[in-house]
């Protein structure tokens, strides 16, 4: 199992390696990619961020700020912490999946028409599925009461 460290800086460094091959190739290439270099950074900031709320509230211990959490509640920390690590985990990973894609499609020039809109809204739907499914998952274990 890749530690969640190294697939954030995987996914970072995917994005910075796909901006120097857009420097230094010829220009054609970068003025096709300005969407994908904005949809990468998107999904970066956004799988980003999931990766940093929620190790942050792992090693914490404080998940006040989970949508739907209440602090007078008795919750199972164990698996609430392992729920966020599933989390996490498969936001990277899709994140890395869904970037590798674009980056390949940008750079054999087929990344053009609707295909941008339908990777940035499959990737919306990705991201609330893995967010229900885990939710789904560990909602038996998950509360104390």
């Amino acid at each position: 199992m890749i530690n969640r460290k190294l697939l954030f800086f995987l996914n970072s460094f995917l994005f910075f390696l796909y901006i120097v091959v857009i420097i230094v190739s010829e220009s054609y290439i970068l003025e096709d990619s300005t969407v994908s270099i904005a949809i990468i950074l998107t999904f970066l900031l956004c799988s980003g961020t999931v990766y940093l709320f929620f190790s942050n509230a792992i090693r914490t211990n404080d998940y006040t700020l989970l949508a739907g959490y209440n602090p007078k509640k008795k919750y199972n920390y164990d698996v609430l912490a392992k729920m966020l690590g599933a989390i996490i985990n498969v936001i990277l990973w899709h994140t890395l999946v869904f970037s590798l894609l674009i980056v390949v499609l940008s750079l054999l020039g087929s990344f053009k028409g609707i295909l941008p809109w339908l990777l940035i809204i499959s990737y919306i739907i990705d991201i609330l599925v893995v967010i229900l499914v885990s939710n789904f998952k560990y909602k038996k274990h998950l509360c104390l009461d």
